[in-house]
């Protein structure tokens, strides 16, 4: 049987959910929106801010800022 979802979609995740589900060799992978993010260790995620035809973006605090109070970053995934 051949599936139409991309092979880094995850459908049995809920729309806005955010998962953490590993992080190696200075690289965290997170599910969000059923996409896979493979991004540098020094930024967390903290939500989808959107979806379209193009990808996801979501926002995420880089966690080496130098002002903690203004960390926050936005990053799109395209696919």
């Amino acid at each position: 049987m051949v599936s139409n979802q991309p092979s880094n979609s995850y459908p049995s995740q809920s729309d806005n959910e955010v998962e953490r589900i590993k992080a190696s060799n200075g690289i965290t992978t997170w599910i969000v929106c059923g996409t896979r993010f493979d991004i540098d260790s020094r930024y967390e995620i903290v939500d989808p801010m959107g979806q379209g035809a193009f990808g996801v973006v979501v926002a995420a605090r880089d966690t080496l800022a130098e002002d903690p109070n203004d960390n926050l970053v936005a990053i799109k995934k395209i696919e």
